[in-house]
């Protein structure tokens, strides 16, 4: 994606080209760089380029004002398509596991002021991704400032990091997230209903309801959770198929806890067919994506290069 600037220049001095009768200088011209959100931007260009002409010579304070208004408005239009396009690439690269391909659109769209990526980005950097190391003070900071701006969705990435330190504000954060139907409030709050601490008395069936509705919505610890609960029979019948389905479903998107629990129930034959080659190969994804005991595995494998 070409940067917003330099599209609005692009179109600025095409047009200023034209009005001078230099040949062969317009838009085509650009035609090779320019994406269909990177064209809107620079026929922009040509927009304020006419309305600068428009209002040359015009002292009226409120006319410049309005000049002004109208140039902010186009430009804050613009930059919303810019962060919206950037933040669904984001989104779906993550989805499918290419957490590292996401980073550029990803940090484009929190830069841009989308709150939500801003909490995805936390998310992944609390437990590192394939190709993405973790970092859990980056994850921390990031989390906190979008509270500070009202997410709700980095109240529940907080409220998770916290939680890790038994913090009375975790349930806070989490309880409130939670009720704004956040997917990182239900997985924080369920997490508290498995562990009974801060004043939540143990419950695995609430635990289990709210992993539902968080794996719902594509949250991968939440689909890793409630495979584990199906492992267990905890709040739920045991059912190794289900659980081995769940933790596929984290695993896809780069979950390293998943992908080491898929690679577990090949090599131990739980639910499935023992399947050595198919375990290294789910082991060596895990390793990638930072899980300590996925190089345990791999070496009493001989598989550890």
């Amino acid at each position: 994606m070409t940067p917003h600037s330099l599209c609005l220049s692009i179109g600025y001095r095409a047009n200023i080209a034209r009005q001078l009768g230099v040949p062969n200088v317009s838009l085509h011209n650009y035609e090779g760089m320019l994406e269909p959100t990177d064209r809107k931007i620079a026929i922009s260009g040509l927009h304020l380029f006419v309305l600068d002409n428009l209002m040359a010579g015009l002292k009226n304070r409120s006319v410049k004002k309005f000049k002004l208004e109208i140039a902010q408005r186009i430009i804050s239009k613009l930059l919303r398509l810019v962060r919206d396009k950037a933040a669904k690439e984001a989104e779906e690269l993550c989805a499918l596991g290419q957490c590292v391909e996401a980073q550029v659109p990803l940090q484009l769209a929190i830069d841009l002021g989308h709150l939500p990526l801003r909490a995805l980005k936390a998310w992944m950097l609390l437990d590192g991704r394939e190709g993405v190391d973790m970092n859990k003070n980056t994850a921390y900071e990031l989390a906190e400032v979008g509270v500070r701006l009202g997410c709700h969705d980095c109240q529940g990435v907080k409220a998770v990091y916290l939680s890790w330190f038994n913090l009375p504000e975790s349930l806070e954060l989490a309880l409130e997230s939670s009720e704004k139907s956040s997917k990182y409030g239900q997985l924080a709050l369920g997490k508290l209903y498995i562990s009974g601490i801060l004043g939540v008395a143990q419950d695995y069936t609430k635990a289990v309801a709210l992993f539902r509705l968080a794996a719902a919505q594509n949250l991968c610890e939440a689909q890793y959770m409630l495979g584990c609960m199906y492992f267990m029979g905890n709040g739920v019948a045991q059912d190794y198929t289900k659980a081995l389905e769940l933790y596929k479903l984290a695993a896809v998107q780069g979950y390293p806890p998943a992908l080491f629990e898929v690679a577990e129930f090949y090599f131990k034959g739980e639910g499935v067919t023992k399947n050595y080659v198919e375990a290294i190969r789910w082991y060596k994804r895990a390793q990638a994506a930072g899980h300590w005991g996925a190089e345990v595995r791999l070496q009493r494998l001989g598989a550890l290069e």
